[in-house]
């Protein structure tokens, strides 16, 4: 937009004042209450919400300096309708809040120019998703059921007889045909797919009950078979669809067995 003083509507009045016709009205009606000061206020104020709109407008032309709705706009334009904002830490480190717009341009402008169409960059994006969906996900256990931050009962009161799953960061891979002919063999790809290959390990369940009596922590580990999964949220399937090269199609695994 080009360098202009915007004036607000108290300015705009006056130079409407200076310039309207003296004769074609009395001296009252150009002051606060008369009718001629009331229609150019009018006036006043539409010119300046029309400078706001153009300077709002002006700001939404570039991906650097987008805001509100028109990043989700310009998110889906280049990654699809599941590249949406994520679910950050407030900075009191004890709740959840969406991304602000600064954080969620800064995502969009990074991934535009990240590396793409490999199997290494499509799991590094994966696995930095993975580190703030599951970062998200325990915190937002650890509110719902009284967690405190170590994970421990907090002063209120306990949970009931049902153990608390607590999740377990998966690490992702991804291989196809020939990188990894072994288990693209396991899974059914074909020539056009790749794997994302979810590996768990186990699950650390814990087990809390009312009065705060711990019974003790045991280690399940799961079945270690590779299985072929749904893609796990909407949000993943969307970053591996901004990271991976057209024309090949993704098959989501994990190691927890059936």
């Amino acid at each position: 937009m080009p360098n202009v003083t915007a004036l607000t509507a108290d300015q705009y009045l006056q130079r409407l004042i200076q310039v309207f016709p003296g004769p074609w009205a009395g001296e009252a009606a150009y002051q606060p209450g008369g009718n001629l000061y009331a229609i150019l206020y009018m006036f006043a104020t539409v010119l300046a919400e029309t400078n706001d709109q153009l300077a709002y407008v002006d700001l939404q032309k570039r991906i650097a300096t987008a805001t509100d709705t028109n990043l989700e706009a310009i998110a889906n334009d280049f990654f699809g309708p599941g590249y949406t904002r994520s679910l950050i830490l407030a900075p009191s480190g004890t709740y959840l809040i969406p991304e602000t717009d600064a954080v969620f341009s800064q995502r969009i402008r990074t991934d535009i120019v990240a590396p793409k169409n490999t199997l290494a960059a499509i799991a590094a994006k994966v696995n930095e998703y993975l580190q703030t969906y599951y970062t998200a996900e325990v915190v937002g256990e650890q509110n719902l059921l009284g967690l405190d931050t170590a994970g421990g009962v907090d002063t209120i009161g306990a949970l009931d007889g049902r153990p608390n799953d607590l999740p377990r960061i998966p690490i992702a891979t991804a291989f196809d045909l020939q990188s990894n002919p072994t288990l693209a063999a396991t899974v059914g790809l074909t020539t056009s797919q790749f794997c994302i290959l979810l590996t768990y390990g186990g699950l650390v369940k814990e087990g809390w009950f009312l009065g705060q009596s711990y019974l003790g922590q045991n280690t399940y580990i799961i079945n270690p078979s590779i299985q072929v999964i749904s893609p796990p949220t909407d949000e993943l399937d969307a970053v591996v669809e901004a990271a991976k090269a057209y024309g090949f199609q993704q098959v989501y695994a994990d190691d927890r067995g059936a």
